[in-house]
């Protein structure tokens, strides 16, 4: 039997190591404690933002509790749906770093602001080419499969003596989701891998 993913801890530091062992250069997870302003400025280019929350299944059902419209986003814009638990922090990761240009060239950042250029690294970039004409849920099956990426994965995820293959609620009280948040042709677009498309909050 192959291993599993385990749950991984939320911290950036956790999550810069994870990039830089994946290949990724010239990106740095910074927590952010305010969406004001001068707390963006200070950490300026910013690519994307990765929230963390309490999953609620009753709010993910309730169209009243939810903003935005599920749409197809402009072409070019990768997203990868989540197929198995315990991989929503790597993915979230990936729905972001996957849509960072890798030139000094960024439509998506202010103008004036510098954006050095990034790297994905051999694997993720080899990965992106593959999966690029892919559907959401079918990239989200090849992460999955990725032997590398589970790896990796697993080495920043905290030990688990009773690990399971067995598939874990999202209903428990405990469940938390993390989704990423990136500016793709002036809108804002939501990229929640338990969902079918990415979401546009305009």
């Amino acid at each position: 039997m192959s291993e599993g993913w385990s749950l991984t801890e939320s911290d950036p530091a956790i999550f810069t190591a994870l990039l830089s062992e994946l290949g990724v250069k010239g990106l740095q997870v910074e927590e952010l404690w305010s969406l004001d302003k001068e707390s963006l400025d200070k950490l300026e280019p910013v690519y994307a933002l990765i929230f963390l929350f309490k999953y609620l299944e009753s709010h993910s059902k309730d169209p009243s509790k939810q903003a935005g419209k599920q749409e197809v986003p402009p072409e070019g814009t990768w997203f990868a749906q989540q197929v198995i638990t315990n991989a929503c922090a790597t993915l979230a990761i990936l729905n972001a770093v996957m849509n960072v240009p890798t030139t000094d060239v960024n439509p998506n950042i202010p103008k004036g602001v510098f954006c050095p250029p990034v790297e994905l690294g051999q694997e993720l970039g080899q990965l992106k080419s593959f999966s690029a004409e892919l559907d959401p849920q079918t990239r989200g099956e090849v992460l999955t499969n990725s032997e590398k990426l589970r790896t990796v994965h697993n080495s920043f995820s905290r030990p688990n003596p009773f690990h399971s293959d067995e598939p874990q609620s999202l209903t428990s009280e405990d469940a938390y989701h993390f989704i990423t948040y990136i500016p793709v042709q002036g809108k804002l677009y939501e990229l929640d891998g338990l969902k079918a498309l990415p979401v546009s909050h305009g």
